[in-house]
């Protein structure tokens, strides 16, 4: 849990440091992004499988994963998302690799779980402890003791846990190069426009001729045209 507040007073301090804001983080758009709350709820069901039927548990993290993958996919553009994505994916390995993620018994002494207490650290299906040191990829399981929280951190879920402030700031920041130009009105032209980016463009088009382009989901840019008076012209 000490962990996940850490994520989150970065992400939000580095958002703010950007001169980000909390609408902006309200207002973003991410599409699939109830996919992450199916991934969570699968693993938190899990942990109310009975003992006997592990393997549904195991089953119902495995389906979690690939739900946060198409979260991922639908969203890689998004800064942070790649890392959240790599970092599931070396968890998600070495969770095939082993029918569970290891953690290091070693590790969990350390960061203050020592014998039958490191079972508290268990999502059923997920996880098991790794007593004997004899699993596969053993180097990505569970194997950093996290003293202060307490807890027992992977390789992956440190790539998580960077990749989620990555996005916390991004989302907070806004689009790309985004910037409201004179939200409520037009130079030289009377025309109403809708809330939005204007832009004035003053060529030889009729007066109060405008047209709209897309640019971000939601905001509306109207080109406001104002005809010249022609050039004199010197024989």
């Amino acid at each position: 849990m000490l962990a996940f507040i850490t994520v989150l007073v970065l992400g939000f301090g580095t958002g703010f440091a950007r001169r980000g804001t909390i609408s902006n983080l309200a207002n973003a758009r991410m599409p699939l992004v109830w996919l992450v709350f199916v991934g969570v709820g699968l693993q938190t069901a899990a942990q109310f499988i009975p003992g006997s039927a592990n393997m549904l548990a195991y089953g119902l993290v495995i389906v979690s994963y690939a739900a946060l993958f198409a979260f991922a996919g639908a969203n890689w553009r998004r800064s942070g998302v790649g890392f959240i994505a790599l970092g599931a994916a070396l968890n998600y390995i070495v969770i095939l690799a082993n029918q569970g993620m290891p953690i290091s018994a070693e590790a969990a002494a350390r960061a203050g779980w020592k014998g039958p207490a490191a079972q508290q650290l268990v999502i059923r299906g997920k996880h098991f402890i790794d007593i004997a040191g004899g699993t596969r990829l053993g180097f990505l399981g569970d194997i950093i003791p996290l003293g202060g929280a307490p807890a027992v951190a992977s390789v992956g879920d440190l790539v998580i846990w960077a990749g989620m402030v990555l996005l916390i700031q991004d989302l907070m920041h806004g689009p790309r190069g985004r910037r409201t130009i004179g939200a409520h009105r037009a130079v030289g032209s009377s025309a109403t426009s809708a809330p939005g980016v204007i832009i004035d463009v003053r060529d030889a088009a009729p007066v109060g001729e405008a047209r709209s382009i897309a640019t971000d989901p939601g905001e509306s840019v109207r080109i406001i045209r104002e005809s010249q008076p022609p050039r004199a012209r010197v024989d």
